[in-house]
């Protein structure tokens, strides 16, 4: 059985900002969570839908493929361009929710 798991991870290798980031109330108004590549693997070979995913630096680019074939966006996110705070990667995640809850009404 699948479980529960996170509609809007991020995926990396990097492990400095995971509980920062996964602390941040507004990860959890996301479903969103900083998980490693090999757990996004694991997830999506049970069955695991993500709505979003941002891969930062790369990590999980062999997951591209298969996450493009359904309709997970694909937010590419470079650790120079969050500086010290994950918590930009939020701004990129909310983008792909709102977008997500237009689609769903039909717009």
């Amino acid at each position: 059985m699948l479980g529960i798991y996170p509609l809007r991870p991020v995926v990396s290798g990097e492990t400095r900002w995971k509980a920062a980031y996964d602390a941040n109330p507004i990860s959890m108004n996301l479903t969103s969570a900083w998980m490693s590549p090999s757990e996004a693997r694991t997830l999506l070979a049970a069955g695991a839908t993500f709505e979003a995913v941002a891969l930062l630096d790369g990590a999980g680019e062999d997951l591209a493929a298969e996450l493009s074939r359904g309709k997970t966006r694909i937010e590419r996110v470079q650790s120079g361009d969050i500086g010290e705070d994950p918590s930009a990667i939020h701004e990129r995640l909310k983008d792909s929710a709102r977008r997500g809850v237009f689609q769903a009404a039909g717009g």
